[in-house]
């Protein structure tokens, strides 16, 4: 079965001053949104390796304190 399917015509892009500031605007927020992202999880991937450590550290400590 095979519909058939109409294209639209896409409109003629807007040369407006307003709507150009606004899309760079958006642009350079969605790009401190992207860094501030990536550094929250370089963040929590540093925090889980700290806390390992010191667990493990401690761990260590208790373990030949019984010897």
């Amino acid at each position: 079965m095979s519909q058939k399917t109409t294209r639209i015509p896409l409109p003629e892009p807007l040369h407006d001053p307003l709507i150009s500031v606004l899309a760079k605007s958006i642009r350079y927020a969605v790009r401190i949104l992207a860094w501030l992202m990536a550094l929250v999880i370089w963040w929590g991937v540093a925090d889980v390796v700290y806390v390992w450590l010191a667990v493990v550290k401690n761990a260590s400590i208790e373990s030949h304190g019984e010897l």
